[in-house]
């Protein structure tokens, strides 16, 4: 609707209809004065209603993250799920901890890696070269008992916004962090 309003046939029934007011309302002289200011009258709010009407805006694409295109086709992208290959359990009277370990995809892209435990949000820092990479969880003694997800998510660098399905895997934590051990990943 608003469209339309701003289209040149509305702003000319709009002028039109002004003209018609500036008729009708304007005081009443001689014939000729009447036709000469009628006449102007309409120019002015015809002029005036065609310059003040809005344009539309364009509208912009929702998509702000920049990539690179090159070459003469264009294919979709869904960045892999991390594989978990291993949950490793290191209890100890100190420095109890999870390790868990994955493989990288390297292709076609590079891929940046992040590791969140779920429950807490504490974010793990993420270690390794090659194709493997590994995060570690100390489960202090100050831990309640019972279970926690390390969730570990995929992303193509620079652009945080592309990224996996998480993998998840599930920790059970026993007296108070001391006997921490690995449940089932996906």
């Amino acid at each position: 609707m608003l469209t339309w309003l701003s289209s040149p046939p509305a702003t000319m029934l709009l002028g039109a209809y002004l003209a018609f007011l500036g008729w009708v309302l304007w005081p009443r002289g001689s014939g000729a004065r009447r036709a000469t200011s009628t006449a102007a009258g309409l120019v002015l709010v015809v002029g005036f209603a065609a310059g003040m009407a809005p344009t539309p805006q364009p509208t912009s694409a929702a998509w702000t993250d920049a990539v690179p295109i090159g070459g003469v086709s264009l294919a979709t992208y869904t960045v892999p799920k991390p594989v978990i290959t291993n949950c490793t359990a290191t209890p100890a009277l100190a420095q109890s901890a999870i390790t868990v370990t994955w493989t990288a995809v390297s292709s076609p892209y590079a891929l940046t890696y992040r590791a969140v435990v779920v429950q807490s949000g504490q974010v793990l820092t993420v270690t390794g070269t090659g194709n493997t990479r590994s995060a570690r969880y100390p489960t202090a003694q100050l831990n309640l008992n019972g279970t926690q997800t390390i969730q570990i998510t995929a992303a193509l660098p620079g652009t945080p916004s592309w990224t996996s399905v998480p993998a998840t895997q599930t920790v059970g934590i026993a007296l108070l962090g001391l006997l921490p051990s690995c449940g089932a990943s996906s």
